[in-house]
């Protein structure tokens, strides 16, 4: 296992902390392409960054160290499969607002990702329910691709969403197969599955979002593969669909 000093890692380019938003990419008006380290889990941490920089990716989601990087966003999954009652979401909003004390205490924001399979929050209307409910400054909804459009949301839950409400985005296709058979291990690269990726970020855009959208994948053959092959085939297809929608 490679060893980094603590000036060699702060000075690698990560631009997130656990689909922490790249602060210098939220300020400007398009949005950028980042790499998820799961996406080359296989590769380690050094030959992944050094692999996604020759492929002119710079910025990077990374898994663990979250603060001592000097990083300030994070995010936290809705990942559960217990029987959930109408009482568990009463108590949902001041349980998320205790969350985000919890992470202003470290000076972070934390972002919540709904999963289609929790049995407790599985779409978008849910997570922006729950999160303006919470109402803490360092508490905001996120949207992954895959559980969005592979879920029980709808293209119209899009319009639901406020000026500027969406805190970080996750970015993947899903092949044509039955929505039924979709698992982790189906996530694709985008532009070669159908989801309406051009739609899903032109709506998201249209409100405000301009942070990097973050390419997690499972797949053996990426998690295993060679960091700037995989890294290099991703950004050519990704930024094609980003132009389409016009966000690149």
């Amino acid at each position: 296992m490679t060893t980094l000093s603590r000036r060699e890692t702060l000075l690698a380019p990560v631009a997130l902390a656990a689909t922490s938003a790249v602060t210098t990419a939220a300020a400007e008006k398009k949005m950028t392409l980042a790499m998820h380290q799961n996406t080359s889990n296989g590769a380690g941490y050094r030959k992944s960054l050094e692999g996604w920089a020759r492929a002119e990716i710079k910025d990077v989601e990374i898994t663990n160290m979250y603060a001592n990087m000097g990083l300030s966003r994070v995010y936290a999954t809705t990942a559960t499969s217990k029987k959930v009652t109408e009482e568990d979401y009463k108590a949902a909003p001041e349980n998320i607002h205790d969350a985000g004390e919890v992470a202003k205490q470290f000076n972070m924001s934390l972002r919540i990702e709904f999963l289609r399979n929790s049995t407790f929050i599985s779409t978008l209307p849910t997570i922006l329910k729950m999160t303006r409910a919470a109402a803490h400054p360092n508490i905001a909804p996120m949207l992954d691709c895959y559980h969005f459009w592979s879920g029980l949301s709808k293209l119209e839950d899009l319009d639901m969403i406020l000026p500027g409400e969406i805190g970080h985005v996750h970015f993947q296709d899903v092949p044509d197969i039955p929505r039924e058979l979709l698992d982790l291990s189906t996530r694709i690269i985008p532009g070669d599955g159908i989801s309406p990726l051009t739609r899903i970020l032109g709506k998201l855009s249209e409100k405000g979002y301009a942070g990097p959208l973050s390419v997690e994948l499972f797949l053996p053959k990426f998690q295993q593969g060679d960091p700037y092959e995989v890294a290099r085939e991703i950004r050519v297809k990704s930024e094609a669909v980003m132009r389409r929608a016009g966000v690149a």
